[in-house]
């Protein structure tokens, strides 16, 4: 049977006392299932004679109940489920519902405490008599949340007798993640945006980032330019996914620019100061300007004066009030020196020359100078053209650094002089040509004193009206520059030498400047020297040779490259030493004239000869002109009785000196042809229209393989057509000889 433990003997209740309790335990045996056994407890107690009714106690054979919940792919008491899928509970028994047992009941419920989802179970759920378990139908499991958290449902089943203990279940629901935002982002140019500092909910040990641009995810969470951009979340446990992303917008305020006028700043001295909010360049009205020395300390400014006095690096910031965005530029301030300037004090305006007070000539002395400011007689208004001052007064000059610090104001009084003129005057009236001498031009004033400018004149000088000498006749620099302080320039004329006789040019040079209305004028005599060289005065009549009947043309001319300024006349005459007793006279003109400009006359000789003894023509001429002292060389012609002349011998040594064949007057008979054979009678060579240029014998063989010939004697036989349509034929013997050039 079943035995318990536990009963006391005796109970002893004391003054006041109205219950006791003690504790019973049934020992576990090995009975049969569904077996039980009903124990009375009670007694009847001492002699007072209370009676006690017992207790009835029911011992059931030993059974379990045990409470699983499944998601469809797997069962247990610690299971998971994705938010919004079913889960069923299930009770089992460890052995089957007896009758014995009776029908068992149990209300379903979560833990209030424990669980953060708020699911009502399904509720009751009932062990019956001969079963050993019942399931639920599946339940749909939601989120108690909205942000995607996971949540923990802890099941509990409590049976209506209070006979068991059932443990509870852990049903974890894991949430699609949920990724909240608190809005979009402004950041400033050329700063990144962390799209994670805008999201409420981020948690890293929870879930996993998406970033995307697009549909391009990015590498990180950080970001530069404008735009939207979409985030997701994945949970790290249960690697569920948001369903959708969220979309975080950015916008990258422009960038700020602090524009200065200078990157460096001068204070101009020491113990002097600037203000740094003069350098700001296109200030804008919507921004917040503030200064900074080297050390990062704020500089106080005044009624938006910021006075430094010390040099170093000043940092600019110009700040946007709306976004908070900043932007900045470092300003370097130095200390630079103050120049000095001292000038002329007076100036005197000769009209119609304007004063130049930019003219190095006005300073007299500075320091430290890059350019110089001028003022009006109010020191205030800067002058528009400093360099053209045509009006007494006082005029200011202000000396500027490159640091931009200035000097004092310099005064500088203009006062008016006599009207300005000019003159030019030469050395000498006259002037050999190959020699040269001063042209000068000299500044004449009105009222008689010395002209003292304070800019240059630039005078062009150029041929004048009457000059019979042009530019080829003589050599002179322009324009002519009559420096400040001068009033006088001078410029050396060159005579050239022109190689032309009988000439005495007249050069008239003209000087011009815009500021005058006028030129000036000097007249120079440029004499002929070409003249005086009798090696200059000579005139040499060509030689040349008649044959047969003909008329050539003879030149007479004077030396390479000299020509005459007048007519030079040639009479021509038969000179001694000529031989013409067998030939009829020559005929030629009485009279030949090298013209103006010519160096050369050309005339014509006829003649002709029957005899076989050559006739000479010795043509002699007396010069007619304004020179003296003209010497003429006479010209020697030739007067054959042949058609041609020739001279066959060849030297070929490359002396130039009789390397060919020569045939005299050939060239008037190109229907010609010239055999040369060896004394065996060989042909060695033959040329057709022989012209003693590309046709011509020099002693190499064209027959056959080509050769040069050796020594010996050859003979020719040289065949031409005359005027009249006759073949002619000259035969004769040449020498072939190859020695050494002459040296």
């Amino acid at each position: 049977g079943f035995v318990i433990t536990g009963v006391p003997v005796s109970i002893d209740f004391g003054t006041n006392e109205l219950s006791k309790t003690f504790t019973v335990q049934a020992v576990d045996g090995n009975h049969a299932a569904g077996s039980s056994q009903d124990f009375s407890i009670g007694k009847l107690l001492g002699e007072t004679g209370y009676v006690v009714t017992p207790a009835i106690l029911k011992v059931l054979a030993y059974n379990a109940i045990t409470l699983t919940a499944s998601n469809g792919t797997a069962s247990g008491s610690n299971i998971s489920v994705i938010e919004g899928k079913s889960v069923s509970i299930t009770l089992a028994s460890f052995r089957q519902i007896t009758t014995a047992d009776g029908d068992v009941g149990f209300n379903i419920t979560r833990d209030p405490v424990k669980s953060t989802n708020n699911t009502t179970l399904i509720t009751p759920m009932t062990l019956t008599i001969g079963t050993n378990g019942t399931s639920s139908r599946p339940q749909k499991i939601s989120l108690s949340n909205t942000v995607g958290q996971d949540e923990i449902l802890i099941v509990q089943a409590t049976d209506t007798k209070s006979m068991y203990r059932v443990s509870p279940i852990t049903i974890t629901i894991y949430a699609y993640p949920v990724v909240l935002v608190s809005g979009p982002i402004t950041t400033c140019n050329g700063a990144s945006a962390d799209l994670k500092s805008v999201i409420t909910n981020y948690n890293s040990s929870v879930y996993s980032y998406a970033y995307y641009s697009d549909n391009t995810r990015l590498s990180s969470s950080m970001v530069t330019k404008s735009g939207t951009y979409g985030v997701s979340a994945t949970n790290i446990r249960s690697g569920l996914s948001s369903k959708v992303r969220v979309n975080i917008q950015v916008s990258v305020s422009p960038a700020i620019t602090v524009s200065l006028s200078s990157s460096i700043a001068y204070i101009c001295g020491q113990g002097n100061s600037i203000d740094l909010n003069t350098y700001i360049k296109n200030r804008s009205l919507s921004l917040i300007y503030s200064f900074q020395d080297k050390s990062g300390i704020s500089i106080a400014g005044i009624n938006e004066v910021y006075m430094v006095s010390e040099d170093g690096s000043y940092k600019v910031i110009a700040t946007d009030p709306t976004t908070g965005c900043t932007g900045s530029a470092i300003l370097k301030v130095a200390i630079g020196p103050v120049p000095t300037v001292s000038v002329r004090s007076q100036i005197k305006y000769y009209p119609p020359i304007a004063v130049d007070l930019t003219h190095s000539s006005v300073i007299t002395s500075s320091t430290n100078v890059d350019h110089y400011n001028y003022f009006g007689s109010d020191q205030v208004t800067k002058l528009q053209n400093p360099e053209s001052i045509t009006s007494v007064g006082i005029y200011y000059i202000e000396g500027v650094s490159a640091q931009g610090c200035k000097s004092a104001m310099q005064a500088v009084t203009v006062t008016l002089g006599g009207d300005l003129s000019f003159v030019m005057t030469a050395s000498s009236p006259k002037l050999e040509e190959g020699k040269s001498e001063l042209i000068t031009i000299s500044l004449v004033s009105s009222d008689g004193s010395t002209p003292d400018l304070t800019r240059d004149l630039s005078f062009e000088l150029g041929i004048g009206l009457g000059s019979v000498a042009d530019t080829s006749d003589e050599s002179i620099s322009s324009p002519v520059t009559l420096l400040p302080g001068r009033n006088s320039v001078s410029v050396t004329l060159y005579a050239l030498s022109d190689q032309v006789l009988e000439r005495d040019e007249l050069l008239v040079l003209d000087a011009s400047n815009n500021f005058f209305s006028r030129t000036a004028s000097a007249s120079v005599t440029i004499l002929d020297i070409t003249s005086t060289d009798p090696e200059k005065k000579v005139i040499t009549i060509g030689d040349g040779t008649i044959y047969y009947s003909d008329s050539i043309t003879i030149t007479a001319s004077l030396p390479e490259g000299v020509t005459t300024a007048v007519p030079i006349t040639l009479t021509l005459i038969k000179g001694v030493g000529s031989r013409l007793d067998n030939v009829p006279d020559p005929t030629f003109p009485k009279f030949v004239t090298i013209l103006p400009g010519n160096n050369s006359v050309a005339f014509q000789v006829s003649g002709s000869s029957t005899s076989d003894i050559p006739a000479k023509l010795i043509l002699a001429g007396e010069a007619s002109t304004t020179l003296t002292d003209m010497t003429v060389k006479p010209g020697t012609i030739m007067i054959y009785n042949k058609r041609i002349i020739e001279f066959m011998s060849v030297s070929a040594n490359g002396d130039d000196i009789h390397d060919y064949s020569s045939i005299g007057n050939i060239e008037k008979y190109p229907n010609n042809e010239v055999d040369i054979v060896d004394r065996w009678g060989v042909l060695v060579w033959r040329g057709k229209s022989y012209n003693n240029q590309d046709i011509a014998f020099k002693g190499r063989s064209n027959q056959g393989n080509a050769y040069d010939l050796p020594d010996g004697t050859y003979y020719y036989v040289i065949r031409f057509y005359d005027e009249r349509g006759e073949l002619n034929i000259v035969k004769g013997s040449l020498q072939l000889k190859r020695g050494p050039a002459n040296p």
